[in-house]
């Protein structure tokens, strides 16, 4: 059986840029191989995958993460935990409207409303 992860963060692994959260958890994984990473999970049959974006800078990450890499695609979203600092911005606003015209994006994720805290 094949598999396909409909939420990941790869693009974060080893970056010097992303989601601030995501990239702290990385960090204390201490992968530093994206290509590694990639490899162990079609080992474990997940032959597909979808790298989510949770701002406008990390969602330019998950677009240029998956350009060059086969089976992967990219959501770009804006977390609701970071929606103030999108409101109102119009050069925000068109920069990430911009993103969905790239190659291999598949949705738009990441925002709406968020309980967990």
């Amino acid at each position: 059986m094949e598999l396909t992860d409909t939420h990941c963060h790869i693009q974060s692994v080893g970056a010097l840029a992303g989601e601030e959260y995501t990239q702290a958890l990385w960090d204390k994984a201490r992968e530093t191989d994206p290509e590694d990473i990639l490899d162990r999970a079609r080992d474990a049959s997940v032959t597909r995958l979808i790298c989510v974006g949770c701002t406008l800078p990390d969602s330019q990450l998950a677009v240029n993460f998956v350009q060059a890499r086969e089976k992967c695609w990219a959501s770009i979203g804006i977390h609701p935990h970071e929606a103030h600092l999108y409101a109102g911005d119009e050069l925000l606003r068109q920069q990430f409207a911009a993103l969905i015209t790239k190659p291999k994006i598949v949705a738009v994720g990441e925002c709406g409303l968020d309980y967990f805290y």
